[in-house]
């Protein structure tokens, strides 16, 4: 049994993860001053723009990596997902910290606690990214999505 939903969340996130990472990296060298003028910034602060910013990341890159085949249940795509939460963690890690050495050279400077924001946001992702696959397969289960049959 085939699950479209399942298979279409690779696809959102192998088409996303690029435009989010993109975006993450072009906002992050933005001198200070151009992003504190902007009307949603005042509302979530620095840290929460940086959770936010890498919660879309965590979500997209964890499935873009998601598994080929569509697992029959939560545990089992736990278990085929579960290794690549690490995977998708240091990939957020590498690429902040990245960031945030370069930073200095545009205007901005370094901190330690973007990072920590950062790793609270990819988590969060990451774990709503592992909420929505088996929600995706749930509803599959009780017949709410329907897919095709592979033989």
């Amino acid at each position: 049994m085939t699950l479209h939903a399942y298979r279409y969340t690779r696809i959102l996130g192998m088409v996303l993860t690029p435009v989010v990472m993109l975006t993450i990296t072009i906002l992050s060298l933005t001198p200070g001053e151009n992003l504190s003028s902007t009307t949603w910034y005042p509302l979530i602060g620095d840290k929460g723009a940086h959770a936010l910013a890498y919660t879309a990341l965590g979500c997209f890159l964890q499935f873009a990596l998601s598994g080929r085949h569509v697992p029959t249940s939560f545990t089992s795509m736990l278990k085929e997902n579960g290794w690549r939460v690490p995977l998708v963690l240091g990939i957020s890690i590498v690429l902040g910290t990245i960031i945030e050495i370069v930073q200095p050279f545009f205007g901005r400077s370094f901190e330690m606690l973007d990072i920590v924001a950062e790793v609270v946001g990819t988590l969060v992702g990451i774990l709503f990214a592992l909420i929505s696959m088996g929600i995706a397969l749930s509803l599959e289960g009780r017949g709410g999505l329907h897919g095709d049959t592979d033989n």
